[in-house]
C-alpha cells in the first residue's frame, strides 16, 4: 500500500480493521485495540536464484511497515499512544539469502523496535523495512511467513502476518563454457550445455536453443535440431526438442560437441536457454541430441545465474581489429558551412562484431566519438549520432540533447551495420558552421573498439583553417618594406644607366 494520501487511507483504515481478520488478530480477551499495523505487500513473492520465466531476476523491493492509531468503529480521535513493535522474521532463514529486519541488531532476524511514540490518529508512523534477496533454488514452491506484532503500553495488541513465497522458476539453463581468452581463429571450442528443473513437477520434454554471435558456427547437426542464421546480424540460432522424462530438482548434462571459430572472428559470444514443452521447428539430420542425468560437480555448471534468463558467455581469440580514424581540415571564413565526411576503416586481420548485446536480442553499440571544434557549430549531424552538451559524452540525465540533433559539443555515434569486415569502413557525414575567425582548438574523432593494435592511429584530429586577415601594423610594415623594396630596385636601375652613359664616350675617343 502506498500512502499517497494519508488522511484517505486512514479513513478507510477504520472499517476495514473491523472487516478484516488479518488486521487485528484477537487475544484471550478481545478488547478494542487503537493500532492497526499496515504493510506494503502482505502476499509477497520473492524470485528464487534460478530465475523467473517471464523477465529478469532481482531482488525483492523493501517491504515498509507502519503504524496506525484509529479506533474501530468509533468516529472520535484516539489518544496518542506508545507502542512496540516487533518483526520475526525468523521463518525465512533457510528460504532467502540477505535477509535485514529492522531493530535487529544481533542478526537473529527477530526485531524488536520499543517505545515507537507518538502514534497519533492520522498520521500513521513508519516503523522501518523489511528487504530480502533473492530466494534459494532449491526452495521454489515453498512459502513462509513474516510476524508483525504491536503492542502498546494499555495492553493492547494487534498482528500482521506477511506471506512469503517462492515461484517456480521452471526449467533454467545452467552448464555452458566458461568465458574464455586466447583462442586461435580457425580453431574448435568445446560447448558443454545444461540445465536443471526448479519446479516440483516432471516434464517429459524442453527446447533447448543455442545463439552464436558471427564469428562462430555449429558444424554438428542432430536430427532433433534446426539451425538458421539472421540476416542482419548473422547469429546462429539452434533450436533443439529434447525428450525427458525430467524429474524434479534433477540436473541434466548436453554434449553438444564442438563450435567452430572463424578465420576473422574476434571477440564472439555463446548464450544457451531452455524453455518448457512447446511444439518444434521439425526434425534435423543426424543423431539425436540426448540429456544424461549429472551425476557428479562440474566446473562448467554456473551458480550465479545473473539478471537474465539467458545464459551467456564470451569466447575471445588471439585476433585485434586496426581500427583507423581518419579526420579532416574545415577551412572556410566565418559564417561558411563546411560539410565533412568522418570515417573508421578496418585494416584487420580481426571483424569486430557491434551488435552483440544480448544475442537475439542486438541493440547498435557506439563505434565513434566526436569532439566538436572550438569555434565551430554542428548544423547537420546524422541521425545515428546521438548529441551531447558537454565536450566529451557523459550519459548524464540532462546531457543528451537528442539524436541527429545540432549544436552538440560532442557526438557518440552507433555502428551502421553488425560488423566491420576487413577493408570496409564507417562514414559519418557532419556539416559544421565556422562561428568565429580565431580561438580555434581543434576537435577530435576517436574510435571505441578495444584492442587495437597500433592505438595512435585510433584517432584523428578536426583541424579549422581560417585564413587571417592582416592587421593594420603588419600592412604597415609590409608597406614600408614594399617601399624600400622598391626604391632599392629603382636605385639599381639608375647606378647601372650611368655607368652605361659614362662607358659609350670612352668607346668613341678609342
Amino acid at each position: 500500500m502506498r500512502f499517497a494520501s494519508l488522511p484517505l487511507v486512514l479513513g478507510l483504515l477504520a472499517p476495514l480493521a473491523a472487516a478484516s481478520p488479518a488486521a487485528a488478530a484477537p487475544t484471550a480477551e478481545p478488547a478494542p485495540s487503537s493500532l492497526a499495523v499496515v504493510v506494503d505487500r502482505e502476499k509477497w513473492s520473492v524470485d528464487s536464484a534460478a530465475g523467473d520465466l517471464h523477465g529478469p531476476v532481482e531482488s525483492a523491493p523493501p517491504n515498509r511497515i507502519w503504524l496506525s492509531n484509529i479506533l474501530p468503529n468509533r468516529p472520535v480521535a484516539a489518544p496518542a499512544v506508545t507502542a512496540t513493535v516487533t518483526i520475526d522474521a525468523s521463518g525465512l532463514k533457510d528460504l532467502v539469502d540477505d535477509i535485514e529486519v529492522p531493530c535487529d541488531p544481533d542478526g537473529d532476524l527477530i526485531g524488536v523496535c520499543e517505545k515507537i511514540k507518538p502514534v497519533e490518529r492520522g498520521t500513521p508512523r513508519l516503523v522501518g523495512a523489511v528487504k530480502l534477496g533473492r530466494a534459494k533454488t532449491s526452495k521454489v514452491g515453498v512459502s513462509a511467513q513474516v510476524r508483525v506484532t504491536a503492542r502498546t503500553e494499555d495492553g493492547s495488541r494487534v498482528e500482521q502476518l506477511i506471506s512469503v513465497d517462492v515461484p517456480e522458476a521452471g526449467i533454467k539453463a545452467d552448464r555452458t563454457l566458461l568465458p574464455t581468452k586466447g583462442v586461435r581463429p580457425g580453431s574448435t571450442v568445446r560447448v558443454p550445455g545444461g540445465f536443471t528443473n526448479h519446479s516440483r513437477t516432471a516434464q517429459s520434454q524442453v527446447i533447448w536453443s543455442m545463439e552464436l554471435s558471427r564469428g562462430l558456427s555449429f558444424p554438428g547437426t542432430f536430427r532433433n535440431c534446426t539451425s538458421s542464421k539472421d540476416s542482419e546480424t548473422h547469429i546462429t540460432s539452434v533450436r533443439c526438442l529434447v525428450r525427458g522424462p525430467f524429474a524434479p530438482h534433477a540436473s541434466y548434462d548436453l554434449e553438444l560437441g564442438p563450435v567452430q571459430v572463424g578465420d576473422t572472428a574476434m571477440r564472439e559470444s555463446v548464450s544457451q536457454r531452455v524453455e518448457g514443452p512447446y511444439n518444434s521447428d521439425g526434425p534435423g539430420k543426424g543423431p539425436e541430441l540426448t540429456a544424461t542425468p549429472r551425476t557428479r560437480p562440474d566446473s562448467s555448471v554456473v551458480e550465479d545465474f545473473g539478471r537474465h534468463r539467458q545464459l551467456r558467455t564470451t569466447v575471445d581469440t588471439t585476433h585485434s581489429a586496426d581500427i583507423v580514424a581518419t579526420g579532416a581540415v574545415l577551412k572556410g571564413k566565418p559564417g561558411d558551412r563546411v560539410t565533412t565526411m568522418l570515417t573508421l576503416r578496418n585494416h584487420g586481420p580481426g571483424e569486430p562484431a557491434f551488435l552483440l548485446g544480448e544475442p537475439g536480442y542486438a541493440s547498435r553499440n557506439r563505434a565513434l566519438v566526436l569532439v566538436v571544434p572550438r569555434g565551430t557549430t554542428v548544423v547537420k549531424a546524422p541521425h545515428t549520432c546521438d548529441a551531447y552538451k558537454t565536450s566529451r559524452p557523459t550519459g548524464g540525465i540532462d546531457d543528451p540533447l537528442g539524436s541527429g540533433r545540432p549544436g552538440g559539443r560532442s557526438y557518440a555515434c552507433e555502428t551502421t551495420d553488425s560488423f566491420l569486415p576487413v577493408g570496409k569502413r564507417f562514414n559519418y557525414t557532419f556539416t559544421f558552421r565556422i562561428d568565429k575567425a580565431s580561438d580555434h582548438a581543434a576537435g577530435r574523432i576517436e574510435a571505441l573498439e578495444a584492442g587495437h593494435p597500433r592505438a595512435g592511429n585510433s584517432s584523428a584530429a578536426l583541424v579549422v583553417d581560417v585564413p587571417q586577415p592582416m592587421s593594420r601594423a603588419l600592412r604597415a610594415v609590409v608597406g614600408s618594406a614594399l617601399l624600400l623594396l622598391c626604391c632599392g630596385v629603382f636605385f639599381l636601375i639608375h647606378r647601372r644607366r650611368s655607368a652605361g652613359e659614362r662607358a659609350i664616350p670612352e668607346a668613341e675617343e678609342a
